[in-house]
């Protein structure tokens, strides 16, 4: 049936619409005619990653290795650091592997099961499209079911349904999971996320995004900015001046209305809560470490 218009449909049910997730490239792949289409081309493999993960770039060692062993499926892990809170982790099932979802996990388990599994899913995958093609010949891939709760305007809860494309891994034969450097995972989902990419902890490289050497690569500073931060018109109005120099930063928690001014240094474990109603500006060329500012401070030009 023919699918109506944003337009065609009514505001209570235009928040209803939502994306499937990831685990639908496969068929769309498939139903688009593109798989057929590579095949016809002589591709043999095909690189998926997440848009939002600015790390992912296609390895030639690694995709010269799926070539040379034949391999259906291939998902690059890396090690699990405290800022990755959604996502998953392989584990076996019944002698399989299988893409457990951190959501799909009750509350009071998540924390402890997921600390037992050191290696988390990046979602950079490589595909054998002959493989794909004659897998989706025999049915629908087995893609778990992930719901997720989202609130709408209305008040009303609404429970998305997605499924995960490397949940495939457990729809092949011959799959592998290689544990790749932290640089090919750098998931930009939040404000803090992007906070921590445009600081001085990278740089970019013949267009790719690498942590810079003096940088700890695998223990990276934990960043949470607040409401204030929360869209991107907000968050550029509060670095307008550039995100401050975070190198030797290992915690950061930013709450009210805060702005950063020119060449901010932040060291050690920092905490700036502005009062409600109240507003905190870092002067330009401050150099704050180990600190807890509260309260308002504002700099005046005169």
């Amino acid at each position: 049936p023919d699918t109506p218009s944003r337009a065609q449909v009514s505001a209570r049910e235009r928040a209803a619409w939502y994306a499937p997730g990831h685990g639908d490239v496969y068929d769309i792949l498939h139903h688009s005619g593109l798989l057929e289409t590579l095949l016809n081309q002589g591709k043999e493999y095909v690189f998926i990653s997440n848009i939002d993960n600015v790390g992912a770039m296609i390895d030639l060692k690694l995709l010269y290795h799926c070539v040379e062993t034949e391999v259906d499926f291939c998902m690059c892990t890396t090690k699990r650091s405290k800022s990755d809170v959604k996502g998953g982790f392989l584990a076996g099932l019944g002698g399989r592997p299988l893409l457990v979802e951190s959501r799909t996990i009750p509350k009071h388990l998540r924390k402890g099961l997921c600390a037992r599994f050191s290696h988390w899913n990046t979602n950079n995958l490589w595909v054998n499209l002959l493989s794909l093609q004659r897998r989706i010949a025999r049915g629908p891939l087995e893609l778990n079911l992930v719901t997720e709760e989202h609130p709408t305007e209305g008040g009303e809860v609404l429970v998305k349904l997605k499924t995960s494309a490397g949940a495939a891994v457990q729809s092949f034969e011959k799959v592998i999971a290689v544990a790749c450097p932290r640089r090919f995972f750098l998931p930009v989902k939040t404000p803090s996320d992007m906070f921590l990419v445009q600081s001085d902890l990278y740089k970019i490289r013949h267009g790719l995004l690498e942590i810079r050497p003096e940088a700890n690569a695998t223990k990276p500073p934990i960043v949470k900015l607040g409401k204030f931060f929360s869209s991107i018109e907000d968050y550029d109005r509060r670095v307008a001046y550039g995100v401050p120099n975070i190198l030797e930063l290992d915690h950061l928690t930013v709450a009210g209305n805060v702005y950063f001014g020119r060449d901010v240094t932040l060291k050690g474990t920092v905490i700036i809560v502005a009062n409600e109603g109240s507003a905190i500006m870092i002067p330009d060329g401050s150099v704050l470490e180990d600190k807890v500012i509260t309260g308002n401070l504002s700099i005046l030009d005169h």
